[in-house]
């Protein structure tokens, strides 16, 4: 004689179940018990945070796991030689591989199990699937919730996006004054210290080059960042240039 669990008004209690007709080699099953006695059995079931695989196939076929268990550790020959039992474990090897590719370190939990079955098109019973759903709400509700969540994350997205602009936009102008700070102070000294006129050809940059030059000559005595102020002549003229060209623009 099986069992299932009554968990009805919060307490967990056995009740008998006749135990027929149906049989897994020469072993009888639970299929046999109620549809009350399933939903009982069911309800207790999916409060579970997780199914292993062999429960999640088992329920998955109406058996009862607690009961498949007792029968595989008392007559394991029986299971082994039985077509349905060779079901139950093809079923066993699914969710595995299921399990796998969510990496996940325990079994499916109850919700996870039922959206995989009915996304691969699994039968399962129809107060499995009630008892997971009064649980855990219908996939619809929770596809619901989730098109809601995405939709808020993206708006998040969105304006989290738009605050990433206005920085970038801050930032760059902070930038922008700087430089054409940095060019008017190279401008000033060029003219004021070594007669660059910007439109005509002087020794200027050559003038700038060697200052820099002998002002990085000797690291030791220079130190550090003059160590690292040297610039060939053309470099200087370009940067000459484009400065001039740029502030005699903003005039």
């Amino acid at each position: 004689m099986g069992a299932i669990r009554d968990v009805s008004k919060g307490k967990s209690r056995k009740i008998a179940c006749v135990v027929t007709q149906i049989h897994i080699g020469n072993v009888m099953s639970s299929r046999s018990a109620s549809r009350d006695q399933w939903r009982q059995l069911f309800t207790e079931w999916v409060q579970k945070a997780y199914w292993h695989p062999e429960e999640a196939a088992a329920l998955s076929l109406r058996l009862d796991p607690e009961y498949l268990r007792l029968v595989a550790a008392s007559e394991p020959a029986a299971l082994d030689t039985s077509e349905e039992y060779a079901t139950y474990r093809e079923r066993i090897d699914l969710i595995e591989r299921l399990q796998r590719s969510r990496s996940e370190q325990h079994g499916p939990s109850p919700k996870a199990f039922l959206e995989w079955a009915l996304s691969v098109e699994l039968e399962i019973p129809k107060d499995l699937k009630g008892a997971i759903e009064r649980m855990s709400g219908s996939v619809s509700d929770w596809r619901t919730k989730f098109q809601a969540a995405q939709e808020r994350a993206d708006n998040l997205q969105r304006q989290l996006d738009k605050c990433q602009s206005t920085i970038n936009r801050l930032k760059n102008s902070n930038l922008e004054d700087k430089r054409l700070s940095l060019q008017k102070i190279v401008i000033g000294l060029a003219a004021t210290h070594y007669a660059y006129l910007g439109k005509a050809r002087t020794d200027a940059a050559k003038r700038i080059s060697d200052a820099l030059y002998q002002l990085s000559a000797d690291p030791a005595k220079a130190g550090s960042p003059l160590a690292a102020v040297k610039l060939d002549e053309d470099t200087v003229r370009k940067h000459l240039k484009a400065a001039a060209d740029e502030l005699r623009e903003l005039t």
